[in-house]
């Protein structure tokens, strides 16, 4: 908090990201001006890496920070958008402005691996990607021993698409019920009267093999 050019209060570390800042007004008079996040550099990899799981990198005025979790590319130049080779393997930059803390641009870089197919239209690029990270979030919450009611409030919440997990026809979690009759493992279903894109994978539970479907808006 600070009020004209002194510091009034500086709770926390300086390595933060997305900061807001406002006023404390008193009685409509202005007292002093505050800044504030909550998401450490250090926190935000974590949380890509754990329901996403893709290589990244974070840069504050051209330069890499040496964050635990991110890649190192050495001199290799990484383009914010296109092709690069990293690990012996092909991937696709995608990149997007962030706000350091207390002020100043970064630059946070994703490594997408390329889609199976150069026909691929974007709808299923898209459905594919939303799928992994429903994959990789089923995962971890597998392995605290979560129960699937609890994923698919969270899967709702990463992809913006509907969630069940079914052993057979029995439905075990789902964000509808009872929900669709029948579900495809990939395609297209209709469901209250919206067309929607199916992805699937396969996995067990404590009654044993199951299947995760996620719906996905067009």
């Amino acid at each position: 908090m600070t009020r004209g050019a002194s510091v009034l209060a500086d709770v926390g570390g300086p390595y933060i990201l997305a900061p807001v800042g406002g006023s404390l007004r008193v009685g409509g008079r202005t007292v002093g001006h505050y800044v504030l996040s909550v998401q450490d550099d250090s926190g935000y990899v974590k949380l890509e890496t754990r329901f996403i799981g893709l290589p990244m990198i974070i840069k504050r005025g051209g330069s890499r920070l040496p964050l635990e979790g991110t890649i190192a590319p050495g001199a290799t130049p990484v383009p914010s958008r296109g092709p690069f080779r990293h690990g012996g393997a092909d991937w696709e930059t995608v990149s997007f402005p962030a706000t350091a803390f207390p002020s100043g641009p970064l630059t946070i870089t994703l490594l997408v691996p390329p889609p199976p197919s150069s026909a691929a239209d974007c709808a299923s690029i898209a459905a594919d990607e939303l799928s992994q990270i429903a994959h990789t979030t089923w995962n971890r919450f597998l392995q605290i021993g979560a129960p699937p009611s609890s994923y698919v409030l969270t899967a709702e919440g990463l992809t913006g698409g509907l969630s069940y997990v079914r052993a057979g026809s029995r439905q075990i979690a789902g964000s509808t019920r009872p929900g669709p009759g029948r579900l495809p493992t990939s395609g297209t279903v209709r469901y209250g009267g919206r067309l929607y894109t199916v992805r699937s994978f396969s996995t067990r539970i404590a009654a044993g093999p199951a299947r995760v479907y996620l719906l996905l808006k067009p």
